[in-house]
Order: structure tokens, then sequence, then C-alpha cells
């Protein structure tokens, strides 16, 4: 029993010698491999240019900065299963689609030739090098299929085509053979929500149409719930489902578009009425009009907390409760009106580590000791709390001091604010003067220690044991690093910050901690409460316009400095194609938010006038 990366990691261990390829050594974390992978890519470009062995790449640069085509060459290194579908109809792409293509190709060899020197894997070569080896390897598939018996691939609605393919070269379903693994694939194509990570529901459809039509398995469906009272799935049937099955060009539904399969309860407990609420925020009272966006999230947020005081003065702890948010962008007002009427809250999201103020905090307090004649760390180290002198302060040494300013602080007049200042200039260059002479994380707990900010920190209202956590993650991240400088160190933390790498807050509660759990829909999945809040239903989902678009077989690159309206008609096609994608996406989002509830779903946010015609 183990993860799809963790079997390809054994795999890969145990037969790689027989193809004549270095077995999988270390594997990388993400932000490891996206550094590795921007290093071969820009190293590819240099060559590149260098040598003139890339046609086109010249006026493609004319056209385009190199940070934007070294962007679009990194999505298409890290996916090398799409990169290996791109190459095999390279003809079919324009010039431009295919001078990407082939530095991207140039890219993939340098990071592949990387990994090999330094025995390292990441997930991505993890995925494509056991399905090549397999493919590629008689031997290997007849050694697999005696070791297993039956191959159960669970979620199987969030596999990428890559991964499929690992499953039916070693099943063959369409030999249906005594001789090859008994393969069973388990999972809810209703549920599939993770696109961002290479997830593609047309592989549920393709392989459900093998085992249906072409005879190659049976499809057995589950048809029972033993989560949700009658009255929650009843609303999932009659608001989510009609939704599912309507098709989004009104014809038919497309092989991303999933139909609706309803579900009867197993459950005789719970709540037999009232089990769904409508949280209604009210027009305007001076004329009657839909209020603005930003109004009624307030209202919202407002009303939820009123109603989660209610339902834990009925008997419902608050970890029985959650509110599921479409966007992180709502977290601070929606925690901030629980908190404020007096429920505990814990945020659990899997990113936004890297954003977060005591993250931002150490980062510029180790760019100063970096280097503290760069004006800007200097500056920001001490007006933030490790310091905390004033703007005014700030101000005055700008007035009367030269650049950079940390050689020129001694003969700066900051009147009362002198003693912190001369503090927090010596605690820097202590520390400076320590820098790549201990170990990263005993540097960053000196300086914790020094500037009490810890204590600072433990001061906090609400946030501080969340903030208190982050720091102590943050340490850790710095103590596996022990073998960098402190600048290599940092310009990782840049790097995986202007990827944005989904890092989360470090963990800070258990499911027993009586506590709601705020989160998003995609961090939900897979998790359930009592009660269940679906929030901040007014938020809108925006399509988003990237220049470069990637399909499953071919991409097409726009215009610059054209708006999406103008583009080229291939480019306006896979446009239109994306958009659909996402919008059946967000149907299965309100799927998934919907069936978190065992006993009751909560939906607010719900603008009054909207209903009007829903009550007619």
């Amino acid at each position: 029993i183990g993860t799809i990366h963790s079997f390809c990691g054994e795999v890969l261990r145990d037969f790689a010698l027989r193809a004549g390829r270095p077995p999988a050594g270390t594997v990388l974390e993400e932000g490891e491999a996206a550094a590795l992978a921007a290093e071969a890519v820009h190293d590819a470009l240099l060559q590149a240019l260098d040598e003139g062995s890339v046609p086109g790449l010249r006026e493609l640069l004319s056209e385009w900065s190199s940070g934007e085509v070294e962007g679009w060459v990194r999505r298409l290194v890290g996916n090398g299963g799409v990169l290996q579908k791109l190459n095999a109809g390279v003809e079919r792409l324009g010039p431009r689609e295919a001078t990407l293509l082939e530095l991207a190709t140039l890219a993939a060899e340098r990071l592949y030739e990387r990994l090999e020197r330094t025995g390292a894997i990441d997930f991505d070569r993890m995925i494509v090098g056991t399905r090549d080896l397999i493919a590629e390897h008689e031997d290997v598939r007849r050694a697999l299929r005696r070791r297993i018996h039956t191959l159960i691939v669970d979620e199987f609605q969030d596999v990428d085509p890559v991964q499929q393919e690992i499953a039916y070269l070693l099943a063959e379903p369409e030999r249906g053979s005594a001789a090859t693994p008994r393969l069973m694939l388990v999972g809810d194509p209703k549920q599939s929500i993770y696109r961002f990570r290479r997830a593609d529901v047309t592989v549920w459809t393709r392989v459900e149409r093998d085992f249906r039509d072409r005879g190659m398995g049976d499809v057995v469906t589950l048809e029972e719930s033993r989560r949700s009272v009658a009255p929650v799935l009843g609303f999932v049937d009659a608001v989510i489902g009609p939704e599912l099955d309507r098709p989004l060009d009104g014809k038919a539904l497309r092989e991303f578009e999933v139909p609706y399969v309803a579900l009867k309860t197993t459950r005789v407990d719970g709540p037999s009425d009232r089990a769904v609420e409508l949280l209604v925020v009210p027009p305007n009272d001076d004329d009657g009009k839909c209020r603005k966006v930003e109004e009624v999230r307030r209202a919202d947020a407002a009303a939820v907390a009123r109603r989660a005081l209610e339902l834990h003065g009925e008997g419902v702890a608050w970890r029985e409760m959650a509110v599921l948010l479409a966007s992180w962008n709502g977290l601070e007002l929606y925690q901030g009106a629980l908190e404020a009427a007096g429920v505990p809250t814990y945020a659990l999201r899997g990113d936004g580590f890297y954003s977060r103020r005591e993250v931002v905090d150490l980062i510029v307090a180790l760019e100063a000791i970096r280097d503290p004649r760069d004006d800007r760390a200097l500056f920001g180290y001490l007006r933030g709390p490790m310091v905390g002198v004033s703007d005014e302060a700030l101000l005055r040494i700008a007035r009367s001091a030269r650049r950079p300013y940390w050689d020129h602080l001694a003969g700066v007049d900051v009147g009362d604010e002198a003693e912190p200042l001369a503090r927090g200039v010596e605690t820097l260059r202590r520390h400076a003067a320590l820098r790549d002479r201990i170990r990263l994380d005993s540097l960053i707990t000196s300086l914790l220690n020094e500037t009490g900010y810890i204590a600072f920190l433990s001061l906090l209202e609400g946030d501080g044991p969340q903030a208190l956590a982050n720091v102590r993650r943050f340490r850790a991240f710095a103590a596996a690093a022990r073998e960098s400088s402190l600048g290599d160190f940092l310009r990782m933390v840049r790097e995986v910050r202007e990827r944005g790498d989904r890092v989360g807050d470090a963990p800070l509660y258990g499911e027993n901690d009586d506590v709601v759990t705020i989160t998003s829909v995609h961090s939900a999945k897979g998790l359930e409460w009592r009660v269940v809040f679906w929030a901040d239903l007014v938020r809108s989902v925006q399509d988003r316009a990237e220049k470069l678009i990637v399909g499953r077989e071919t991409m097409v690159l726009g215009e610059p400095d054209t708006p999406a309206r103008e583009q080229p008609d291939r480019w306006q096609e896979l446009a239109a194609l994306e958009s659909a994608e996402v919008r059946a996406e967000q149907k299965r989002l309100w799927y998934v938010a919907a069936t978190r509830a065992k006993d009751r779903l909560v939906l607010s946010g719900v603008p009054a006038l909207s209903l009007i015609p829903l009550a007619e």
C-alpha cells in the first residue's frame, strides 16, 4: 500500500540497472526540483543563443522577454508526458511553438543529465521514467506481473495520462489474460478537481469507455453514501446534479464534462429536516438594490459567525464545523468575523506560507544580515518588529545620511529612538559577522533570541500560535539546507516565492482539537464535518487569458500586446476549450463542497435579489 510515486520509486530502484540506467536516488522536493529545472532552462537558453542551435529563438526573443520565454519552457519541462506528445506531433505546431518546444526539449535533456549526475530524481521524471522503463523492457513487465496479482488504484479520477499508461502496461486489460494482474480502478469523476496538479478527468472517461464499451472490464457503480443525510443529498440532486448534466455548449457532454450519478444515503440518524440552510444577505436598506460584492461578503462573514455560535449553543462542537471558501482571498475576512464573535478557528491551508507576515519578517532580516548595505533590506529590518523604529526615524536617516545608509547611521540624530536603533544595528552587525560561520538554523535562533521576536509573536492575539509554528517551520527549512550559504538559501527562498510553489502553514491543530476549521474546497476534499458552511458564494470564477495555452497534444502562443478577443483563431479555439474545462471543473468543485456535510449544509453569502427568479 503506497502512493503512485512510492510505487514508481520502487520500480526504478529494482529494475533501472537492467535497462542500463542509474537507480532512483534522492527524491527532490517540489521546490528543489523546480529550482534545478529553472537552472537547466536558463542554461539551455544561453547555450541555444550561443550556438544558434534553436531556429527562430532570436526572433521569439525579439517579441517576448527572456523571463516570459523561460517561464513557458519551465511549464513544458515540468510535464514530461505532455512534452513527449508535443514532440510526437511537432509538425502540427506553428513556427514559434516549434521553437519553444525545441528549447524545452534541450532544457529537459540538460535537466535529466543533472539529475543523473547528482543521483537525484524529481516527481515528474519518476513517473515518466517508470512508464518508459515498463514500456521498453519486456523482462521488466514480466517481473512486475509475477509480483502483482491485483493492482488497485484509488482516487483514479486524479491521475494523469502517464499514470494511466503504467496501469495499462502492467495489466493489459485489452488482452483479458489470466497471466496479467487484475486491475481495479476506484474513484469518483465528479470529484476530479486537481487540474492544477495535472489531474485529467478525461482519463477516467476514456477508461470507463474502454471497460464498458470495449469489453475490457466491468463498471460497478457505487450508489450509497455513508456520510450525508438524505436532505443534503436531496439538495445535491436538485441543484448541482442538473448543472453537471447540462452541457456547456448546449449540445452534448464532452469528455471533460462528467454526468451526474445520484447517491442514496444509508444513514438513519441525524436531522430529517432543516439540514440545508441559506444565509441570505438582504438588499440595501436605502434603495432595495443589490449590495456591492464586498458588502455582501462582510455581511456573509458576520452571519456565518452568528450561526456558528447558535449551533454551538445547540450542542455542535467547534471541531464538528467547517467553513469552506472558494479562494484564500476571503480567509482574513471570515476568520476575523469568527474570532471577533469568540469562535476559535484554524485555517487549514495548503499554500501561502511564504507570504505570511512572520516569514517575510525573517526573510527581510536575513537579507539585511547577508548585506547590511542593501538599503531596502536594512530599512525593512529596522522598521519591522525585530527593531521597531518609526517611519519618522527612517525619514531622518534618509534625509541626513548618504547611501549606503549602513555606513552612516552613527551620525544620524533620531531623537528618542536612538536606543532601539543602536540595539538593532549592533544585533545586525554581530549576526552579519557570524554569517556563514555557523549553521543557518543556529543563526536564526540567535537572531530570534536577541531581538525578542518570539515574545512579540507570543503576544499577538488570535494568530500568535500559528505565527510561532510558522517560524519553527522556517527554521526547520534552514536546518535542512545547512550545507548552503545564507545567500544560496535566500536565493532558493526567492525562487520558491516567485514560482508560487504551494507551501502551507505549519500544522497547528489535530483533528481532536476543538476549533472551527476554515479551509478551501480543494483542501476539504476527502474530509467531512457535521456542519459545513459553504461560504462566499457571491464570488465568481475568472478566466485566465494566458498567452501560451498548452493543450493535451498541442499548444498555441498568442500575439504579444494583443487582447484576447483579437488573437488568431487557433489561439481563440484552444482558449475557449481551456475556459470550458475550467467551468466544468468548477461544477465539480460545487459537488465536492456540498458533499462534505454529514448533518447540515449551510450555504451563505446568497444575495436576496438573486433568489427572486427561483421563488417565482
